[in-house]
């Protein structure tokens, strides 16, 4: 069982994802959705890509699971408009839980951090000027937004193995 202060953080991150994501869903653009088959493809590849993360060990049984979520989060965010882009990641995320038999609680915090920070990296290419199109803004914007979503995952992670007692933060 979590300690209480990891329980805490748990819950103020996935409280933290949907207010993003509300945030997101106020300012992106629309139609929410271009192509629904391109979404449910990076979200099935992000999900089956759980199964060759490299897994890094912190403290006893404690580690997390490097994958590639950066490089789908551009190519989407090039092609679909933002609040898409986090579902898709959130779907992905979801899929690999189940694919590799997560624990429910660390299952719930991966799919929490993981929509939050690309909720943030998407607010984030939307404010500089939004991704879907061809200019060089766009481009900037996405790679400012990879950079947002890089920080807040490596923070959110950080934190809980923290609190779990997996290692410094």
């Amino acid at each position: 069982m979590l300690p209480q202060r990891a329980q805490a953080y748990v819950a103020l991150t996935a409280g933290l994802a949907i207010a993003a994501v509300a945030l997101l869903l106020v300012v992106g653009e629309r139609p929410l959705v271009d192509r629904e088959w391109l979404v449910l493809a990076v979200a099935g590849l992000i999900g089956l890509e759980h199964l060759f993360g490299t897994r890094l060990v912190r403290g006893g049984a404690q580690g997390e699971t490097t994958t590639h979520e950066e490089a789908y989060i551009v190519a989407l965010a090039l092609l679909e408009p933002a609040p898409v882009v986090v579902a898709a990641v959130a779907l992905g995320f979801t899929i690999g839980s189940f694919v590799t038999r997560r624990d429910p609680v660390k299952a719930f915090f991966n799919v929490s951090s993981m929509t939050l920070a690309a909720a943030l990296a998407m607010l984030a290419v939307h404010g500089l000027g939004g991704g879907t199109s061809s200019s060089d803004r766009a481009i900037i914007a996405v790679a400012a937004g990879a950079a947002v979503f890089a920080a807040v995952h490596r923070l959110s992670v950080s934190g809980v193995l923290t609190l779990v007692g997996a290692g410094a933060f």
